[in-house]
């Protein structure tokens, strides 16, 4: 095999960030020499380099001055404004400086606002986008993004995806959104975990455990399954494994208080998801639509309860409610009301969910990155990696 090297870069740890964590590591099980340009990596990782991006301030002055440079840039040509911008929140320019003089094979790149980075550094390397969302509408729910970052955000997908060579994303609905926006064909790859060897638990002792974890992030209207409670018989419990937002995080528990079946509790390490959630019945997923994005879901976590052996409990998110009908592993309510869902489970009984377990024990087998990465796979070897 002729080794290649590949760059793959991402506005996050990818360390803890399991799509972008487990391309790198599919890269370097095929031989590959693979570096990262990143946030800053918590844990050790199998590359062979790293360049590492500036992890934005949050302090309250610089959000500001950010957003009043990008609202006076509206009268202003976009390009060099956004890259005046982006150089100064994530330090661009000096990891441009140091990938200089590297020649790379393929470029795979994980965020909308790295690709003009990308085609100015990647030579004559293939450049591979993970569009993990629908970015045009990545906070269409904040009436300023809407204003000050959209547009930027449609000009880069619109100038850069027709150039990449390779596009990949996670639902059937961005898929399409893709294709009738940008008239940009993608390539389906879910985001799956590997599969995980376990066996379905009994409910016991008549007590139903659900299950949520996940970002804190308001556009997902996490509230909706603390107040179904209110509605839901008593053996229901609930507990919440939450990263994101401290404040939003800080509104659900008070928003709790008075609901002694619902706890929020620390999140585990990546790599302890799976085992703690064998611990449940049930993975809650009520996910009201506030945009295309929400509608559009199809995440982690979904395939993660899957992976857990667990039956699995959604709203109508249609790629959600698609593929979990296909595999008969949960319910899909109504419509997206707590006391429309709190029905739903109220009717389920123990041999119920025990059915739904093993369907999801069934889908397990198909629904894992070992399958997922055989399309990143494919995708490599189409632009020549092999």
């Amino acid at each position: 095999m002729d080794q290649k090297r590949i760059l793959v870069a991402c506005l996050a740890d990818p360390s803890s960030n399991p799509r972008p964590g487990r391309t790198i590591a599919l890269c370097k099980g095929m031989g590959h020499a693979v570096d990262v340009a990143s946030f800053h990596l918590c844990k050790k990782m199998d590359i062979d380099a790293h360049y590492a991006f500036r992890f934005p301030s949050q302090k309250i002055t610089n959000r500001i001055l950010r957003k009043a440079i990008r609202a006076w840039s509206l009268l202003l040509p976009f390009e060099p404004v956004s890259e005046f911008l982006n150089d100064r929140r994530w330090g661009f320019s000096n990891v441009l400086v140091r990938l200089q003089h590297n020649q790379y094979d393929a470029v795979i790149v994980h965020d909308a606002w790295l690709l003009p980075f990308v085609f100015k550094m990647k030579g004559q390397a293939k450049v591979i986008f993970d569009a993990r969302e629908y970015y045009p509408g990545e906070m269409e729910g904040n009436l300023l993004w809407r204003i000050l970052d959209r547009p930027e955000k449609v000009r880069v997908c619109r100038r850069y995806m027709p150039q990449c060579d390779q596009v990949m994303t996670v639902s059937p609905g961005i898929v399409t959104r893709y294709k009738e926006d940008i008239g940009v064909e993608s390539l389906l790859v879910r985001s799956a975990p590997k599969f995980y060897d376990a066996e379905p638990q009994i409910v016991q002792n008549n007590i139903v455990r659900m299950v949520h974890h996940g970002g804190a992030n308001r556009d997902r209207k996490l509230e909706n399954m603390i107040d179904m409670f209110s509605m839901l018989d008593n053996r229901f419990t609930l507990d919440f494994y939450l990263t994101g937002s401290p404040s939003y995080k800080k509104e659900l528990q008070k928003r709790a208080v008075g609901q002694d079946r619902i706890r929020f509790l620390d999140p585990v390490p990546f790599n302890q998801i799976l085992p703690m959630l064998q611990n449940y019945d049930i993975g809650l997923y009520l996910l009201e639509p506030t945009g295309f994005n929400t509608e559009y879901s199809l995440p982690n976590k979904f395939f993660e309860f899957i992976q857990a052996r667990l039956m699995l409990a959604i709203g109508p998110s249609p790629d959600m409610a698609s593929l979990l009908r296909e595999y008969d592993c949960g319910i899909v309510s109504d419509d997206f009301k707590p006391e429309t869902m709190a029905r739903a489970l109220n009717a389920l009984t123990a041999d119920f969910i025990m059915q739904k377990k093993r369907a999801s024990d069934r889908a397990a087998r198909d629904l894992c990155f070992e399958e997922e990465g055989k399309k990143i796979v494919s995708i490599l070897n189409s632009v020549g990696i092999h």
